[in-house]
């Protein structure tokens, strides 16, 4: 018989615990991996938002810009750009979280799905061109966890106050660019808010021309008698140092970027344009050599040239404007000319503080040239500037100019003879040490002369200087260069209508109202005078005396209501009498006005060299000798690093063209 005994089995209760823990493992790693999915998921998704919305700011950046473009080109003619208020800023002022914008509005669009995102936009704070754009973007369709978003801020400066980009060019006209003769040479950009015209001319930069509906110009360059452009090694032997540097020097800075090889500029021959008719690229033609960029530019962007406007706020600007804590002030010598009866006028120097509302060359604050002025430099007594000036009325100028300064002129500048720095600017070609030429010419002498009228070079009161200008700045002739164009509603108090009709020979007339100018006569003084006059025979011999009694003549000067635009308001014979007889061979200065820039630079056996800038509406240089050639001032780019002298120089500002973001966070979604 056997006994019956229990014993105890431990692999199933350890099977089943392992079995539980797995479970249970399996459980929280699947637990864990779905929970891992959601998040990255959710982070994947919350990426994919964050880039959506990214995406929707950038369309509306682009979208707010040009819709601001748009507007100042519309409404340039009208609108204010001066260096204390701005007007234009007043189109980001008003509207809503939707909309900007006063006149033409710039409404937010529905951009719909995004990267697979839904994405609304709306704005925030804004005004004087400082926008707070918000978007918020979540996954379009999404199913199930917890729901990514993201949602940004940006705060964005879309347009600032700087010296105005027309400056950065050799030659700006806003309305009809055109060169024609094998004698001219433009050492910088040439730029035209209208067509350009080229005739056997030389220009060492780049051309642009831009659609401008004003002037029914559609952007367009012809070429004819093959302009040419000059490599690096043509264009170092070629222009002297007052040219600006080449390629392989400043190559940030706007130096000359020239082709590979010297010869006939030829235009792109294709174009490719974007879905929304915006040229994306030029494809062949003549091409700069260290950008790969065209040299000429058709349907390029207009550059808005902004009007002088109001004269009180450029004299706000020259009061605030300081240097060294000095304010703005010119210095000039006196001079002397002879009037109509042939007497000797002189006239003392004088120095102008910020302003000059003073009696005129004629001496009488009662007459049409009240507030003008004569400014007479001589190498061993210059003119003397020191940082912004404005004159009231005519600017008559020639001679040696020594400082750093702008003349503001509330109606026309004259230039009658050569205006010469004393210390100007050098550039070498190459330049071993560019930091240090540019330091050594910051401080060298640099004069802007801008007009609310015109700039007129030459005699414009003598017949030869009709001959050769007339035909080119009225409308209607077969020379005619002028165009017609809406001006600012100020240019009213000296002559302008509404809208020029682009006849500068016409008399000024507005409303019925005519403008005066100085003018004189010789008249007798209600004293007479005895003279003993010897009488002679017949083989010239004296056989007496004889009284004569004559009365004392003088010259009076009066106004007179026939003004013309290219006149000055002051007396004819100071143009007649104090101009270079021999012409004109240089001008040293930035040019910049309302209207026109015409006249008869030029001297026999020489070449008239403009170093500086020219920036006009309308162009009409007739000019005479070995040539004409402009010399683009390198320290007017915006991107050199002579900021300082541009400060201190005070040229007309206008807006930036550098948008950019001060802020950048990703908020909250209720924020």
């Amino acid at each position: 018989m056997r006994r019956l005994c229990f014993q105890r089995g431990f692999v199933l209760p350890f099977a089943l615990v392992t079995m539980a823990v797995s479970a249970i493992s399996i459980a929280a790693l699947g637990g864990y991996a779905a929970f891992s999915c959601r998040m990255t998921r959710y982070y994947v998704g919350h990426s994919k938002c964050r880039f959506a919305a990214q995406t929707a700011i950038e369309q509306a950046k682009i979208d707010i810009e040009r819709a601001f473009e748009k507007y100042v080109g519309e409404v340039a003619p009208t609108v204010k750009i001066t260096p204390v208020r701005t007007d234009v800023f007043q189109w980001f002022d008003y509207g809503d979280a939707t909309n900007i914008g006063t006149r033409v509005v710039y409404r937010v669009p529905d951009l719909g799905i995004v990267n697979g995102c839904d994405v609304g936009v709306w704005l925030g704070e804004h005004g004087d061109g400082i926008v707070q754009i918000y978007a918020r973007a979540t996954p379009h369709g999404f199913i199930g966890g917890p729901r990514p978003t993201s949602t940004i801020r940006e705060t964005v400066v879309f347009a600032g106050l700087d010296q105005s980009p027309v400056f950065d060019n050799a030659y700006f006209v806003n309305n009809y660019g055109w060169m024609n003769g094998s004698s001219i040479v433009i050492n910088g950009k040439m730029r035209a808010n209208g067509n350009v015209s080229l005739s056997g001319s030389t220009v060492n930069g780049f051309i642009y021309a831009a659609k401008n509906t004003e002037v029914g110009a559609n952007g367009t360059v012809s070429l004819s008698s093959s302009p040419q452009i000059k490599n690096t090694s043509s264009y170092r032997s070629a222009y002297g140092n007052r040219a600006r540097p080449d390629s392989d020097d400043y190559q940030t800075a706007d130096a000359y970027d020239a082709p590979e090889r010297s010869g006939a500029i030829v235009k792109p021959t294709r174009y490719t344009y974007n879905e929304n008719g915006d040229i994306v690229d030029r494809i062949g033609g003549t091409r700069a050599e260290d950008s790969g960029d065209p040299i000429v530019n058709e349907y390029a962007d207009a550059v808005p040239m902004p009007f002088v406007s109001d004269l009180g706020d450029y004299v706000d600007y020259a009061q605030s404007a300081r240097t060294n804590g000095v304010k703005s002030q010119l210095t000039y010598p006196g001079y002397s000319y002879q009037d109509e009866s042939g007497q000797t006028v002189t006239r003392a120097g004088g120095t102008v503080n910020v302003h000059y509302a003073g009696a005129g060359p004629s001496g009488d604050a009662a007459l049409a040239d009240k507030g003008a002025l004569v400014l007479i430099g001589t190498q061993a007594n210059p003119i003397t500037i020191d940082g912004p000036v404005v004159v009231d009325s005519d600017v008559i100028i020639k001679g040696y100019v020594k400082g750093q300064g702008t003349i503001y002129s509330g109606r026309n500048v004259h230039i009658i003879g050569d205006i010469r720095y004393v210390d100007p600017p050098t550039w070498n070609h190459p330049d071993a040490d560019d930091a240090a030429t540019a330091e050594r010419n910051a401080t060298k002498d640099m004069l802007g002369l801008v007009a609310k009228g015109n700039i007129v070079i030459g005699d414009s009161s003598d017949k030869s200087w009709h001959n050769s200008v007339d035909n080119y700045i009225k409308s209607g002739t077969s020379s005619s260069v002028v165009k017609k164009y809406a001006c600012d509603p100020s240019d009213a108090n000296i002559g302008y209508p509404a809208t020029f009709q682009g006849d500068y020979t016409a008399i000024e007339n507005v409303n019925g109202q005519t403008f005066g100018k100085v003018r004189t006569k010789t008249q007798g003084t209600g004293e007479y005078v005895t003279t003993r006059v010897p009488q002679y025979d017949w083989w010239g011999r004296v056989i007496g005396y004889k009284d004569v009694t004559t009365e004392k003549t003088e010259t009076v000067f009066y106004t007179a209501n026939d003004r013309r635009y290219y006149e000055t308001v002051c007396d004819d014979n100071i143009l007649k009498k104090l101009k270079d007889a021999s012409g004109i061979a240089q001008i040293d200065a930035i040019l910049y006005n309302n209207h026109g820039i015409f006249g008869t630079p030029g001297r026999n056996n020489a070449t008239f060299n403009l170093n500086g800038s020219l920036v006009c509406r309308d162009e009409a240089l007739i000019f005479s000798g070995n040539g004409i050639r402009f010399n683009w001032d390198f320290r007017l780019g915006r991107k050199s690093n002579s900021k300082e002298t541009r400060r201190r120089l005070g040229l007309p500002v206008g807006l930036t063209d550098e948008t950019h973001t001060i802020e950048w966070r990703e908020v909250a979604d209720d924020d």
